[in-house]
């Protein structure tokens, strides 16, 4: 088990980023942890993996999504789903609770069939593949699966070292 205190540390502002009170990017960072307004607090990844948290309200929103303005999406949560909020927990609904759970029960997600590695993989595989000149400057690629054959990498990307003129 976690301890709390260590909880409590991780989530509270240790370290100060910015000013901007309208701004879940600038309301500190703990430890892996953001601070965010409204009394909550996230984990995040690239381009749109949240876990926010308010406590006030026992609640955690994961959310995950593919976005470039991350601050847009936590906008939308405190605009739709945090007047939602209640300050008091929802009464006891034991009729609700065996619905949602024989629901749950019921979901399945299959398991994938067919091969494990594509036949068309040998038409890709160990070849290289050289790209347009492009922004990123990326000159090329090789895909090259595991010495199990069970994972494809992206391997040997090559970038240009010189800047166009």
């Amino acid at each position: 088990m976690i301890p709390a205190e260590w909880v409590e540390a991780a989530t509270a502002r240790q370290t100060s980023n910015g000013s901007n009170p309208n701004s879940d990017w600038d309301q500190g960072y703990g430890f892996q942890f953001w601070r965010c307004r409204h009394g909550a607090y996230r984990g995040d990844g690239a381009f749109g993996q949240y876990c926010l948290v308010r406590p006030e309200q026992d609640a955690v929103v994961a959310i995950t999504s593919g976005v470039r303005n991350m601050q847009a999406v936590m906008d939308l949560v405190w605009a739709k789903l945090l007047p939602a909020f209640q300050p008091h927990s929802l009464p006891a609904d034991a009729e609700g609770e065996h619905r949602l759970a024989r629901k749950l029960a019921s979901w399945q997600l299959p398991t994938a069939k067919g091969e494990e590695l594509s036949p068309l993989a040998s038409k890709f595989l160990g070849k290289r593949f050289v790209f347009e000149p492009n922004d990123e400057k990326l000159e090329s690629a090789s895909l090259v699966a595991s010495p199990t054959g069970k994972i494809v990498q992206v391997m040997n990307l090559e970038a240009s070292t010189t800047a166009n003129k």
